[in-house]
């Protein structure tokens, strides 16, 4: 039996019909290539997926991947021309966008108010659509987020559906994988709790904190500390931000979901604001505030004799957070006198907690522990 094709470079044609051209991209569920479509003479972007990957829980993900991008209509949605997941290999056509990423246009300096301003009007008005359709994105950050040129500048996309799930459909997850990504985890994802249309809002205001910054909410030199920051802090904002914008951020990222704008309301706030440019005299200016814990889930519902207990935890894993920078400052000045060790360090654990929270923090540090 020959093994399954695997495009690895251009000249390779899926289905008779798609010329892949260069690799715009990878991740876990496949590759993104630019591609021609020869029946219709355009441009296209193709996303590949190993054969494997379209089987069991990750076959679940890219058909539904593909199914969340068929029935949705919205200028900052990427659309899909075509899907094969029969195919071999698997792979869908979507329209492609001609231009970088906003992770891109941060890392180039090209963040701004116009550009932050036009990034929640059009995302936020996406995620309303998105959200109105039973569906909850869970992974909005910077490099899902794709600037198409226009004559005024950039028209934001939201693309990469592959993690999003259906409000009421049981998550489709596998223990010790991170759902969403780290720096953009909103408190009660990494709480392990229910998706919701509001932890996609709050993803969006860090990404939006970023844009007009040019800086993460949360720094950190290390995931583990970034996921955790979120719990017990607001985000930093700078001192200079007009005051629109600080409104808007504060409601977007507040620690208690219910508390948080929808997408509609996010477009209706940010059209009122000024494209004046701002430039940040310091990124991170302001002190962040203690918020209060976030309320339990209905799955995760303790008795009243349970509770007292459970108030104990943000504060435990705080101090847990110190200790842990405390131990990387002490391994670190000793390593500068001493030879490297012969055996890799340990992954970093978090000090004990109650469960369920214990085991589902832990196991969101291992996943992002390289």
């Amino acid at each position: 039996m020959s093994a399954p094709t695997q495009p690895e470079s251009s000249k390779t044609v899926l289905g008779d019909r798609f010329l892949l051209a260069e690799l715009l991209g990878s991740g876990g569920s496949g590759r993104v290539f630019a591609a021609t479509d020869l029946q219709l003479e355009r441009r296209v972007a193709v996303k590949v997926f190993s054969p494997a990957i379209v089987s069991g829980t990750d076959g679940v993900r890219a058909r539904k991947e593909t199914t969340i991008l068929a029935g949705l209509s919205h200028p900052a949605l990427v659309t899909l021309h075509d899907a094969q997941l029969e195919h071999d290999p698997p792979y869908i056509v979507m329209q492609l966008i001609d231009g970088p990423t906003l992770s891109d246009a941060i890392a180039n300096g090209e963040f701004s108010t116009k550009l932050a301003r036009a990034v929640a009007i059009n995302v936020a008005g996406a995620l309303e659509v998105v959200h109105s359709s039973g569906i909850v994105h869970r992974d909005i950050k910077p490099s899902n987020i794709l600037l198409s040129r226009t004559e005024d500048g950039h028209r934001p996309v939201l693309a990469d559906f592959g993690i999003a799930v259906e409000m009421d459909a049981t998550r489709i997850t596998q223990p010790g994988v991170t759902i969403g990504t780290a720096a953009y985890l909103s408190p009660e994802q990494v709480k392990g709790y229910s998706p919701s249309p509001a932890g996609d809002i709050y993803s969006l205001g860090l990404v939006l904190i970023e844009a007009l910054t040019g800086e993460r909410a949360f720094p950190s030199a290390s995931a583990h500390a970034t996921m955790l920051a979120r719990l017990d802090t607001d985000p930093s904002l700078p001192q200079d931000l007009p005051e629109g914008w600080r409104a808007m951020l504060t409601a977007m990222t507040a620690a208690r979901p219910e508390q948080r704008p929808s997408g509609r309301q996010v477009v209706e706030m940010a059209k009122s604001l000024s494209q004046d440019a701002y430039s940040p005299q310091q990124a991170t200016a302001s002190t962040a505030k203690l918020t209060k814990p976030m309320p339990s889930s209905p799955a995760t519902l303790r008795s009243a004799k349970s509770r007292k207990p459970a108030r104990r935890v943000i504060a435990s894993i705080s101090f847990g957070v110190a200790a842990v920078v405390v131990a990387v400052i002490v391994v670190a000045s000793v390593n500068l006198n001493q030879p490297a060790a012969a055996q890799p360090s340990p992954a970093p654990t978090l000090p004990a907690l109650e469960e369920p929270l214990q085991s589902h923090l832990q196991e969101l540090l291992d996943a992002v522990t390289p």
